[in-house]
């Protein structure tokens, strides 16, 4: 009875070792799975981070060719309103003359 007794304890041994050494296996896939999904889940987040710069870097760039083009149009318009302010002036004045001569 002995001998039967230590038998089924070695074959439960066996089978315990044979289970623990099964789900070793599985946690290693899964392991490995859930690394690789990881892996891809970087290179995306990498690739969005390189996206995001470039478009700052481009915005930056157009950003500074912008401003002297705004300051060049606000130029442009203070020029115009000088202009019409002077030719206006002169002709209020010419005006005033003939009225009065």
């Amino acid at each position: 009875q002995q001998a039967t007794a230590h038998e089924k304890c070695e074959k439960l041994k066996k089978q315990e070792v044979v289970t623990l050494r099964e789900l070793l296996e599985d946690t290693s896939q899964r392991n490995q799975r859930q690394k690789g999904e990881l892996q891809t889940q970087l290179l995306a987040t990498q690739q969005a981070l390189r996206d995001s710069r470039d478009i700052i870097a481009r915005m930056e760039e157009e950003s500074e060719t912008f401003q002297p083009r705004l300051a060049q149009v606000e130029w442009e318009k203070m020029t115009w309103v000088v202009v019409t302010v002077v030719v206006l002036m002169g002709w209020l004045g010419s005006y005033m003359q003939g009225k009065q001569g």
